[in-house]
């Protein structure tokens, strides 16, 4: 029926129980207009927001509606997996206690939060991606298979609808683009092409490479391009090629991913020098010590050139220039020791703490961990025997009680932000947001930071009691130091191993 004044349906209110003009009809909530803009405090979140439905519980926002429209649960009556019918205090299904069905998704049959034209997101992102691959002269069909297996299919649609990802696999199906590398590579450097890329590579469609060396290599190009001197752009292509890159190359052999930042500094310094010899009308060639100490009156960043010289140097094209190392202090603790145990404290019992935060901070504040180290850890360094064991060198540690429940716990509810990477698909410790690869460092030390542990305050807090605990050759391993530096923390918490290796052989 509808209104005469205003052609509007008249409908009952979910939410008032009257029967007026009704706002809207498209969600299957009819409500009025004076309850389409009432405020409430919202009985599952508390917050005051406006009355979306209201169930069994009281008001509820459109954020906790769309929660309990997706939910899922075995409901106690029937023993299926079932949406908890939100009508009804019980929590079981609509069937269990008498109640209609709503909010049915009109393909697949499945309550469900609805999205669009009555389907849910599931066959909307299905629709989405058929759309897409209708005309197309290339098969994309893996593409479709990994996108339609995911457990966020919302986050999934909305991506995909993206103009820049919905143009660049139009591209890629009419054959207007080819599906390369290099053709991701000219889309441009920046997050949008990476999740695209990371995309392709899961599906299949693209071969894997390792993204961290490639990204390294375009960006050595770049800063080639800028050197205006043929001889000095020689000498850093040189430098890059055999001495950089090389070393980079080798270690992503057994690392993964590949740590790329002093790579990146040892060539800044390289073109800093170079371009401040021009400044002063020197060459490489010509270079004196008594230009390198008036560099080195300069920020202290400009001693990482040391290892330009040096390669220039076996090469014959400069002199023998030194640049004095700086002079290691001696460790010293930053954090008290009450201080300390009470992050450990806070990080065991701090339930309202996200998991990947506190597991990742117990490491940092228990076994001297860095954040580099940690992003790098996969499921396979777990072990889940009778003891929970984790592996950061050669040797396994077990974790005690607390700590390796809470990691039980991680291993199974861990989820990245990647929506289109299944849970189960993942296998680093901490996923993060581009599919198949793990959770960024800089974005782990941010997140610790803000639960209150500054990694390296409170690692070095760790190494000392570490040190004074364990010989300096268990350190190694276990920290991931050099065996000298090891014996330099060993000193300095106090700790005399000197007769460790002699005692143990005796036994």
């Amino acid at each position: 029926m509808l209104c005469k004044s205003c052609n509007r349906p008249i409908a009952v209110c979910v939410v008032c129980g009257k029967e007026r003009r009704c706002s809207g009809l498209g969600d299957g909530q009819p409500r009025c207009d004076a309850c389409a803009a009432r405020l409430a405090p919202c009985s599952w979140c508390h917050k005051t927001a406006k009355v979306a439905a209201v169930w069994a519980t009281g008001p509820v926002c459109n954020t906790c509606r769309h929660k309990g429209l997706a939910a899922k649960a075995v409901c106690d009556g029937c023993g299926q997996l079932r949406r908890p019918d939100p009508r009804h205090p019980s929590g079981r299904c609509a069937d269990c206690v008498g109640l209609p069905q709503f909010n049915i998704c009109r393909d697949c049959g499945r309550e469900d939060r609805i999205y669009r034209a009555g389907r849910c997101c599931r066959c909307v992102l299905l629709a989405q991606l058929d759309a897409l691959t209708a005309n197309a002269t290339v098969d994309l069909t893996p593409l479709r298979d990994t996108l339609a297996v995911t457990d966020r299919p919302r986050a999934v649609l909305r991506w995909l609808e993206t103009p820049f990802v919905t143009d660049a696999i139009g591209r890629f199906a009419t054959g207007e683009a080819s599906l390369t590398h290099d053709t991701i590579d000219s889309l441009g450097d920046n997050l949008a092409t990476t999740r695209l890329r990371a995309v392709l590579t899961e599906a299949g469609l693209l071969p894997a490479r390792n993204e961290h060396l490639a990204r390294l290599e375009r960006w050595v190009d770049t800063q080639l391009t800028g050197i205006t001197d043929l001889n000095d752009r020689r000498a850093l292509d040189a430098f890059a090629t055999w001495w950089v890159l090389r070393r980079v190359r080798a270690r992503a052999r057994y690392v993964e991913p590949v740590d790329t930042k002093h790579a990146r500094r040892q060539i800044r310094r390289a073109v800093e020098f170079l371009a401040f010899l021009r400044e002063h009308h020197q060459t490489l060639a010509d270079c004196t010590q008594a230009d390198i100490e008036l560099w080195l009156t300069g920020p202290p960043a400009r001693r990482h050139v040391r290892d330009f010289l040096l390669w220039a140097h076996r090469r014959r094209l400069c002199a023998d220039l030194d640049v004095p190392r700086r002079t290691r202090a001696w460790p010293a603790r930053q954090l008290a020791a009450a201080e300390h145990r009470g992050i450990i404290a806070r990080l065991l019992t701090g339930t309202d703490l996200r998991l990947t935060d506190r597991a990742a901070g117990l490491f940092v504040a228990c076994y001297a961990q860095t954040p580099a180290r940690l992003v790098r850890l996969t499921t396979d360094h777990i072990s889940l025997d009778d003891e929970v064991t984790v592996r950061f060198g050669r040797d396994h540690v077990v974790l005690p009680p607390p700590l390796g429940d809470l990691v039980r716990e991680l291993l199974a509810t861990r989820r990245g932000r990647a929506a289109s990477e299944p849970e189960a698909a993942s296998r680093w410790l901490f996923p993060g947001g581009i599919p198949g690869r793990p959770l960024d460092r800089g974005t782990l030390q941010r997140h610790l930071k803000a639960v209150g542990v500054d990694a390296s305050v409170v690692r070095t807090a760790a190494l000392f009691d570490l040190a004074a605990d364990v010989p300096a050759s268990i350190l190694t391993d276990l920290v991931g130091l050099d065996p000298t530096t090891a014996t330099r923390w060993t000193q300095a918490a106090g700790g005399d191993w000197a007769a460790y290796a002699a005692a143990k052989a005796a036994r």
